[in-house]
């Protein structure tokens, strides 16, 4: 990861951010865009604050208006690592696949994203998949698409299920981004 500083500075109410591959740069670079605003009054307020950070960060604050966020959140995220919003994945695909939901739904959750999954498992557990309770099951489903940025479907063996079939539709239909286990 290439090494990238931030500066925050705060005059009076004033918020402005600088960056750049230096201390030396970010600071400068702040202190242009605070005189962008206005001159400089009483230079002793000035609150002048840099952290060592990635170039997703800056990326980040600049998508979504620095001025709107705390610095202390900045100063969190650059500590923890964390940049992008979390996706938010829905795992759709057979009930009969247990084993893979649970070791889909890990590996996504390692690698930064929200999961949602399945309630129950209805074929494993002897539940009437076929009456009132799996049409209820399904609709839930597609409420958890509705939150999802994407599926992810588990079709071992390349089975997918009238079931996933519908939901596979649904998630087109909402502009979701689908992958496959297989």
């Amino acid at each position: 990861m290439s090494k990238y500083y931030m500066t925050y500075e705060k005059d009076n109410e004033e918020i402005v951010w600088g960056h750049g591959e230096t201390k030396k740069e970010s600071e400068k670079d702040a202190k242009e865009n605070i005189k962008d605003y206005h001159t400089y009054g009483d230079k002793s307020r000035i609150e002048t604050k840099t952290i060592q950070c990635s170039k997703d960060l800056i990326d980040y604050i600049d998508d979504e208006g620095g001025e709107n966020i705390p610095w202390e959140e900045i100063e969190g995220i650059a500590q923890l690592g964390i940049v992008r919003t979390p996706k938010v994945i829905t795992l759709c695909g057979s009930t009969r696949f247990k084993d893979q939901f649970e070791s889909e739904m890990k590996r996504l959750t390692l690698e930064g994203n929200i999961v949602i999954s399945v309630g129950l498992f209805g074929h494993l557990e002897g539940i009437d998949m076929n009456g009132e309770t799996k049409k209820m099951l399904d609709e839930l489903h597609k409420r958890k698409i509705d939150l999802s940025d994407e599926i992810f479907v588990i079709n071992v063996g390349g089975y997918i299920g009238k079931s996933t079939s519908g939901e596979i539709e649904y998630a087109k239909k909402h502009e979701k981004k689908i992958r496959y286990l297989e």
